[in-house]
């Protein structure tokens, strides 16, 4: 499983890929302000996210 922080023109969200023999899964938060995208993906680094 991999996560990006993604961040275009102020905003920001987070991608997740999930690789698995069945085959790729990509899925996305919803798009925030970027201040809030990043304390969303320091969350997800300190294992505080859900």
């Amino acid at each position: 499983m991999s996560y990006e922080l993604c961040v275009a023109g102020g905003l920001g969200h987070i991608r997740r890929t999930r690789r698995s023999s069945a085959g790729i899964q990509v899925s996305e938060s919803p798009w925030l302000r970027i201040g809030q995208a990043k304390r969303l993906w320091e969350d997800l680094l300190d294992g505080r996210a859900r």
